[in-house]
């Protein structure tokens, strides 16, 4: 599984950040997660195949 445990915390208070630096169409941490969950098939696939080659 991917689940992790507390161990650290990250602040991020009034941060700048430039206007083309911004995820189009992504408010919040959507943008990040969801690139997380996309790779996760990536992760399962790639483990599968080392499973098979073994």
């Amino acid at each position: 599984s991917l689940r992790t445990s507390l161990t650290g915390e990250v602040v991020m208070d009034n941060v700048f950040v430039p206007e083309e630096n911004l995820l189009p169409n992504v408010s919040g941490l959507a943008g990040p997660f969801g690139c997380l969950n996309k790779a996760r098939y990536g992760i399962a696939w790639g483990a599968m195949g080392a499973a098979e080659f073994c």
